[in-house]
């Protein structure tokens, strides 16, 4: 993973975030959130994220689009639960597959606006 990573880069400078709870005795629960004070802050224009894949073993699968840029946001509930989450910003959606979920779901064409989504269990890498 770690050669992947760094081949596409560019650097052996990178580290890996995560989506993280801020009030460390709780998880990440389903919950209604708001975005906030300060919004997100873009962590790198250069990011691969890294999927776990159910094996009997540990493996990734590891992608980085072109295009995309990394966000860490943090999020507040209703409760005063926190969690910095990551988001992920795809501003160039052009050759992406017309019939994507994602375009049915907001409505919109292929390369017509940026997708942007959070990431809850996956790890992605940045450059330092």
């Amino acid at each position: 993973m770690i050669d992947f990573v760094v081949a596409e880069l560019g650097s052996r400078e990178i580290h890996a975030v995560v989506t993280s709870v801020v009030n460390k005795e709780e998880k990440v629960k389903v919950r209604t959130y708001r975005v906030g004070d300060g919004g997100g802050k873009v962590m790198s224009s250069k990011v691969v994220t890294c999927h776990h894949v159910t094996f009997p073993y540990a493996v990734f699968y590891c992608h980085n689009y072109e295009g995309t840029k990394a966000y860490m946001v943090p999020l507040i509930a209703d409760d005063g639960s926190r969690v910095n989450a990551i988001a992920m910003c795809h501003f160039d959606t052009s050759k992406w597959n017309p019939g994507h979920a994602s375009f049915r779901v907001l409505g919109v064409k292929q390369g017509t606006v940026p997708i942007c989504h959070f990431i809850l269990k996956y790890l992605a890498w940045v450059p330092n």
